[in-house]
Protein backbone atom coordinates (compact mmCIF):
# COMPACT_ATOMS: atom_id res chain seq x y z
CA UNK A 1 0.00 0.00 0.00
CA UNK A 2 1.20 3.21 -1.26
CA UNK A 3 1.83 6.20 1.13
CA UNK A 4 -0.23 8.08 -0.43
CA UNK A 5 -3.30 5.12 -0.05
CA UNK A 6 -2.09 4.74 3.96
CA UNK A 7 -3.12 8.73 4.20
CA UNK A 8 -6.50 8.69 2.32
CA UNK A 9 -7.05 5.17 4.34
CA UNK A 10 -6.25 7.04 7.54
CA UNK A 11 -8.09 9.94 6.78
CA UNK A 12 -11.25 8.15 6.05
CA UNK A 13 -11.21 6.29 9.23
CA UNK A 14 -11.01 9.84 11.39
CA UNK A 15 -13.88 11.09 8.93
CA UNK A 16 -15.93 7.48 10.11
CA UNK A 17 -15.66 8.01 14.02
CA UNK A 18 -18.76 9.22 14.77
CA UNK A 19 -18.30 8.28 18.50
CA UNK A 20 -16.13 11.17 19.72
CA UNK A 21 -14.59 14.46 18.48
CA UNK A 22 -11.22 14.15 16.07
CA UNK A 23 -9.72 17.40 15.30
CA UNK A 24 -6.18 18.74 14.35
CA UNK A 25 -4.89 22.15 16.15
CA UNK A 26 -1.99 23.82 14.82
CA UNK A 27 0.97 24.77 17.12
CA UNK A 28 -1.13 28.53 18.05
CA UNK A 29 -3.75 26.43 18.90
CA UNK A 30 -6.07 27.47 15.94
CA UNK A 31 -8.43 24.81 15.11
CA UNK A 32 -7.21 23.66 11.12
CA UNK A 33 -9.18 20.15 10.39
CA UNK A 34 -12.99 18.98 12.41
CA UNK A 35 -14.41 15.47 11.91
CA UNK A 36 -18.15 14.55 11.53
CA UNK A 37 -17.60 12.83 15.36
CA UNK A 38 -16.77 16.27 16.49
CA UNK A 39 -19.59 18.04 15.01
CA UNK A 40 -22.16 15.73 15.62
CA UNK A 41 -20.76 15.57 19.85
CA UNK A 42 -20.11 19.18 19.60
CA UNK A 43 -22.54 20.76 17.55
CA UNK A 44 -20.59 23.12 15.43
CA UNK A 45 -19.94 22.04 11.63
CA UNK A 46 -16.76 22.45 9.94
CA UNK A 47 -16.87 25.55 8.50
CA UNK A 48 -17.92 26.90 11.93
CA UNK A 49 -14.90 25.57 14.09
CA UNK A 50 -12.38 25.30 11.33
CA UNK A 51 -9.96 28.89 11.83
CA UNK A 52 -11.07 29.03 15.95
CA UNK A 53 -9.19 29.15 19.03
CA UNK A 54 -9.39 25.50 20.39
CA UNK A 55 -10.75 27.63 23.82
CA UNK A 56 -13.84 27.63 22.59
CA UNK A 57 -14.27 23.75 23.51
CA UNK A 58 -13.41 25.02 27.03
CA UNK A 59 -15.61 26.08 30.18
CA UNK A 60 -16.20 29.65 30.22
CA UNK A 61 -14.01 29.27 33.60
CA UNK A 62 -11.07 27.22 32.59
CA UNK A 63 -11.26 29.13 29.09
CA UNK A 64 -10.84 32.74 31.09
CA UNK A 65 -8.20 30.27 33.52
CA UNK A 66 -5.51 30.30 30.04
CA UNK A 67 -6.39 26.19 31.15
CA UNK A 68 -6.85 25.61 26.88
CA UNK A 69 -2.98 26.98 26.57
CA UNK A 70 -1.78 25.68 29.70
CA UNK A 71 -3.10 21.92 28.24
CA UNK A 72 -1.49 22.59 24.35
CA UNK A 73 1.89 23.39 26.23
CA UNK A 74 1.48 19.91 28.64
CA UNK A 75 1.30 17.97 25.33
CA UNK A 76 4.57 19.59 24.29
CA UNK A 77 6.33 19.02 27.35
CA UNK A 78 5.08 15.45 27.98
CA UNK A 79 3.96 14.70 24.11
CA UNK A 80 0.84 13.94 25.21
CA UNK A 81 -1.80 15.25 27.68
CA UNK A 82 -5.30 13.50 28.89
CA UNK A 83 -7.73 14.44 31.71
CA UNK A 84 -11.56 14.27 32.47
CA UNK A 85 -13.04 17.82 32.41
CA UNK A 86 -15.49 19.81 31.42
CA UNK A 87 -15.94 20.95 27.51
CA UNK A 88 -19.02 22.89 25.80
CA UNK A 89 -21.09 22.51 22.98
CA UNK A 90 -22.16 25.29 20.27
CA UNK A 91 -25.68 25.73 22.54
CA UNK A 92 -23.22 26.77 25.27
CA UNK A 93 -24.16 23.19 27.30
CA UNK A 94 -21.39 22.29 29.34
CA UNK A 95 -20.70 18.08 29.73
CA UNK A 96 -18.66 15.85 31.40
CA UNK A 97 -15.42 14.78 28.73
CA UNK A 98 -12.62 12.47 28.32
CA UNK A 99 -10.19 15.09 26.79
CA UNK A 100 -6.57 14.18 25.10
CA UNK A 101 -4.17 16.07 22.96
CA UNK A 102 -1.19 14.87 20.97
CA UNK A 103 1.90 16.67 20.57
CA UNK A 104 2.58 16.00 16.23
CA UNK A 105 6.02 16.53 15.27
CA UNK A 106 8.31 16.07 12.46
CA UNK A 107 11.03 13.79 11.69
CA UNK A 108 13.06 16.42 13.01
CA UNK A 109 11.52 17.14 16.34
CA UNK A 110 9.69 20.20 15.08
CA UNK A 111 6.31 20.73 16.69
CA UNK A 112 3.69 20.61 13.87
CA UNK A 113 0.19 20.91 15.64
CA UNK A 114 -1.50 18.95 17.66
CA UNK A 115 -4.11 16.18 17.55
CA UNK A 116 -7.10 16.39 19.62
CA UNK A 117 -9.95 13.88 20.60
CA UNK A 118 -12.90 14.23 22.99
CA UNK A 119 -15.49 11.69 23.75
CA UNK A 120 -18.56 12.50 26.50
CA UNK A 121 -18.44 10.33 29.31
CA UNK A 122 -21.60 11.93 31.06
CA UNK A 123 -23.44 8.61 31.29
CA UNK A 124 -20.33 6.71 32.91
CA UNK A 125 -19.92 9.48 35.33
CA UNK A 126 -23.58 9.57 36.41
CA UNK A 127 -22.63 5.75 36.85
CA UNK A 128 -20.33 6.04 38.90
CA UNK A 129 -22.10 8.54 41.25
CA UNK A 130 -24.92 6.41 41.58
CA UNK A 131 -22.42 3.33 42.34
CA UNK A 132 -20.61 5.94 44.94
CA UNK A 133 -24.45 6.66 46.40
CA UNK A 134 -25.24 2.84 46.71
CA UNK A 135 -21.92 1.99 48.67
CA UNK A 136 -22.26 5.20 50.90
CA UNK A 137 -26.28 3.77 51.20
CA UNK A 138 -24.56 0.32 52.29
CA UNK A 139 -21.80 1.51 54.32
CA UNK A 140 -24.31 4.00 56.50
CA UNK A 141 -26.86 0.86 56.66
CA UNK A 142 -23.52 -1.46 58.14
CA UNK A 143 -22.35 1.31 60.27
CA UNK A 144 -25.53 1.31 62.55
CA UNK A 145 -27.16 -2.40 62.03
CA UNK A 146 -27.22 -3.88 65.16
CA UNK A 147 -26.26 -7.01 64.48
CA UNK A 148 -22.92 -8.64 62.50
CA UNK A 149 -23.05 -7.88 59.02
CA UNK A 150 -21.10 -9.26 56.26
CA UNK A 151 -21.01 -9.00 52.67
CA UNK A 152 -19.07 -11.31 50.44
CA UNK A 153 -18.54 -12.19 46.82
CA UNK A 154 -19.12 -14.80 44.39
CA UNK A 155 -16.26 -16.38 45.65
CA UNK A 156 -16.70 -15.96 49.47
CA UNK A 157 -14.65 -12.77 49.51
CA UNK A 158 -15.49 -10.24 51.81
CA UNK A 159 -16.30 -6.82 50.46
CA UNK A 160 -17.94 -5.00 53.87
CA UNK A 161 -17.45 -6.01 57.86
CA UNK A 162 -20.02 -3.96 59.49
CA UNK A 163 -19.18 -2.10 62.82
CA UNK A 164 -21.44 -4.71 64.79
CA UNK A 165 -19.38 -7.57 63.32
CA UNK A 166 -15.52 -6.09 64.36
CA UNK A 167 -16.90 -5.81 68.01
CA UNK A 168 -17.88 -9.69 67.41
CA UNK A 169 -15.00 -10.68 65.24
CA UNK A 170 -12.14 -8.78 66.60
CA UNK A 171 -10.99 -7.74 63.62
CA UNK A 172 -11.16 -4.29 61.91
CA UNK A 173 -12.95 -3.81 58.33
CA UNK A 174 -8.98 -2.93 57.24
CA UNK A 175 -7.77 -6.04 57.95
CA UNK A 176 -10.46 -8.57 56.54
CA UNK A 177 -11.67 -7.08 53.30
CA UNK A 178 -11.16 -9.33 50.15
CA UNK A 179 -10.04 -11.99 52.53
CA UNK A 180 -12.42 -15.05 52.64
CA UNK A 181 -15.07 -15.46 55.25
CA UNK A 182 -13.99 -18.61 55.44
CA UNK A 183 -11.17 -17.09 58.10
CA UNK A 184 -14.11 -16.94 60.56
CA UNK A 185 -15.22 -20.37 60.76
CA UNK A 186 -13.49 -23.12 62.19
CA UNK A 187 -11.80 -25.62 60.38
CA UNK A 188 -13.79 -28.38 59.26
CA UNK A 189 -16.40 -25.69 58.17
CA UNK A 190 -13.92 -23.78 56.76
CA UNK A 191 -13.17 -26.41 54.17
CA UNK A 192 -17.01 -27.46 53.67
CA UNK A 193 -17.76 -23.93 52.87
CA UNK A 194 -15.41 -23.42 50.67
CA UNK A 195 -16.68 -26.67 49.01
CA UNK A 196 -20.07 -25.18 48.64
CA UNK A 197 -19.04 -21.95 46.98
CA UNK A 198 -16.89 -23.51 44.33
CA UNK A 199 -19.77 -25.87 44.12
CA UNK A 200 -22.54 -23.19 43.41
CA UNK A 201 -20.07 -21.51 41.23
CA UNK A 202 -19.90 -24.04 39.02
CA UNK A 203 -23.42 -25.40 38.86
CA UNK A 204 -25.41 -22.42 39.98
CA UNK A 205 -27.39 -25.28 42.65
CA UNK A 206 -27.53 -23.66 46.10
CA UNK A 207 -27.31 -26.10 49.33
CA UNK A 208 -26.80 -23.69 52.27
CA UNK A 209 -26.50 -20.31 49.99
CA UNK A 210 -29.86 -17.94 50.58
CA UNK A 211 -30.70 -20.35 53.52
CA UNK A 212 -31.25 -18.84 57.29
CA UNK A 213 -29.03 -21.97 59.82
CA UNK A 214 -27.19 -21.50 62.97
CA UNK A 215 -23.71 -21.92 62.27
CA UNK A 216 -20.23 -21.40 64.84
CA UNK A 217 -18.21 -18.54 64.22
CA UNK A 218 -14.16 -18.03 65.08
CA UNK A 219 -13.62 -14.85 66.77
CA UNK A 220 -9.49 -13.48 66.76
CA UNK A 221 -8.51 -14.94 69.41
CA UNK A 222 -9.25 -18.52 68.36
Amino acid sequence: MSGDSVEKLAARFIASDLDRAQFVVDPDGTIRSWNPGAQILLGYPASAAVGQSVAMLYSQADAAAGKPRDDLDRAVTYGRYAEEGWRRRQDATEFAADARIIALRDDDGTLLGFGGTIEDITDRKAAEAAVARSELHLRSILATVPDAMIVIDERGQMLSFSAAAERLFGYAEAEVVGRNIAMMMPDGDRLRHDDYIDHYCRTGERRIIGIGRIVVGKRRDG
